[in-house]
């Protein structure tokens, strides 16, 4: 399952908190939530983050992915925990990030079904498998035929000449 204009709204939230230079170089993970919370993880002045999207059947709420990826970012940029993340911009209690981030709605997120598999006959399965398996074997055979070929010439060799070191001499 992926999502539908994810990374665009990552590439908005990605210009307004990150260096031009350092967006170019995030890399996010996104993963699903069982408990269908919106959350994320990242490092202080790191590269790499995760956010975690809520599992259908739960709802996710663009603007409450929105502040979990730029809540994310900051710690990127270097921001840390203290009076810089209470504020509507970084947090779920410390004002209004529901206004802050009305924009997201404009961006809508949804899941993409994902491709259906080919359905392959049993039989037709297990005739490329065995067609595939008599392929990797003539090869070994092929292989083991000129290994007997090769081994077989050297003891011949070693034979005649262990023949003509052993032959009397005539007195």
């Amino acid at each position: 399952m992926q999502h539908v204009t994810l990374k665009k709204l990552f590439t908005r939230i990605a210009s307004d908190e990150l260096e031009p230079e350092k967006s170019k170089r995030v890399i996010f993970t996104v993963t699903y939530s069982k408990q269908g919370r919106h959350t994320g993880c990242a490092y202080l002045k790191g590269i790499h983050g995760t956010l975690r999207l809520p599992k259908p059947p739960h709802a996710i709420d663009n603007t409450k992915v929105a502040m979990v990826i730029a809540h994310e970012m900051a710690y990127l940029r270097g921001v840390e925990h203290g009076a810089n993340m209470h504020c509507a911009r970084y947090s779920w209690t410390h004002g209004d990030y529901k206004t802050f981030y009305a924009w997201a709605n404009e961006y809508p997120i949804g899941v993409r079904e994902p491709k259906p598999k080919p359905v392959v006959a049993p039989v037709d399965a297990k005739l490329d498998h065995a067609t595939k398996m008599l392929a990797k074997n003539e090869a070994k055979l092929k292989r083991t035929a000129a290994l007997v070929k090769k081994w077989t010439a050297k003891v011949k060799y070693y034979q005649k000449r262990t023949e003509v070191k052993t032959c009397p001499t005539a007195v």
